[in-house]
């Protein structure tokens, strides 16, 4: 945690690198154990398909499905053996190069043949031309898909890439800004495209709520994101939790309904928007919307909530308290608040 929280903003090459010795990658993908008399291919092929390279050759390299073959993840993974940790460890913390364990001799490795060691692998996919290019349009694309929508056209990364120079400066602090200026970033399709993870969800509705310290509804938020498919550093695989549709089931909304609940019932809920209970409808909805960050609304959900409180307001018995949680609520479970 500590290297992406010094690093995420630097050189992505580098950051590649010291990423791919950490002690725990090494454990958490086998290769602690990957050593010239038992290949193990697991860190190899991640490292490809996830971390650098990535599965599409984006029209680069004619004729070829994929940018890499097999025989180039054995290849990686000989090039990553004796890459490994301390055995004597209870605990395997310590990197360490265990040279009597790594392949000798050459092997052939994207079309370029040598003894090949862990980070020539790394310098290959991000200095040779067209896996430069085509590494650089992955890792644009991912952070792309994650700040804004998924699959986005590849004429949208390719820009990014040439306009920013990444596949030559690593900079990711560069590409970062240039996707949050770019003008396709400020479109409905970017606005209304990523559902909020739970612990994105939790944390916002947490915040709403004005609650910062550890609290009862802060341990139940982590048995609540259970129930909602995400468990805090427990990640379904090495690729992680996926998007959108990923979190949709009904199950899962409804756990999202039922922590907002928990919400509901909070003191600070009933005095959230008290104060806007003798404004105009339109005026109330408008800014309860955006004390709780939603700048704009969809048509669709305006009505509803116009409809809700109008409703509220006529009904006998009813009091400023109720409308003022019951609002939080509504706005906390609509698409709105739910779209990152």
């Amino acid at each position: 945690m500590q290297l992406y929280r010094q690093s995420a903003f630097g050189d992505f090459r580098q950051l590649s690198k010291d990423m791919s010795v950490q002690p725990f990658m090494l454990f958490y993908l086998n290769n602690d154990r990957n050593t010239k008399y038992q290949i193990n291919e697991n860190f190899a092929r991640e490292l490809l398909e996830l971390f650098t390279i990535g599965l599409e050759t984006y029209g680069l390299i004619p004729g070829q499905q994929f940018p890499y073959t097999q025989e180039d993840i054995v290849s990686c993974a000989k090039a990553w053996t004796g890459e490994n940790t301390k055995y004597n460890q209870t605990v395997r913390d310590t990197y360490e190069f265990k040279s009597n364990n790594h392949v000798t001799g050459n092997f052939t490795f994207l079309g370029e043949t040598k003894n090949f060691r862990g980070f020539d692998i790394i310098d290959r996919v991000t200095t040779a031309d067209p896996y430069r290019t085509i590494t650089a349009r992955h890792i644009a694309k991912k952070i792309w898909s994650y700040f804004a929508y998924p699959n986005p056209d590849v004429a949208l990364i390719s820009n990014l890439v040439s306009s920013t120079n990444f596949q030559n400066n690593w900079d990711i602090k560069v590409l970062l800004r240039a996707i949050l200026v770019h003008p396709d970033f400020y479109t409905d399709k970017a606005k209304l495209g990523i559902i909020s993870t739970p612990a994105e969800f939790v944390a916002r509705v947490l915040r709403q709520a004005g609650e910062r310290t550890n609290t009862e509804l802060n341990r139940k938020a982590l048995y609540g994101m259970v129930d909602m498919a995400q468990e805090l550093f427990e990640p379904p695989n090495v690729s992680g939790w996926k998007q959108n549709g990923y979190w949709l089931s009904t199950s899962q909304i409804g756990a999202r309904g039922n922590f907002a609940k928990l919400a509901y019932d909070l003191p600070s809920s009933s005095a959230k928007f008290r104060d806007l209970d003798t404004l105009a409808v339109d005026t109330t909805i408008t800014t309860a919307a955006r004390r709780l960050g939603l700048v704009t609304l969809q048509t669709e959900t305006r009505a509803n909530l116009a409809s809700w409180l109008t409703e509220q307001r006529a009904r006998s018995g009813a009091n400023a308290d109720l409308r003022s949680a019951g609002l939080m609520h509504l706005l906390i479970m609509s698409p709105d608040f739910q779209l990152s």
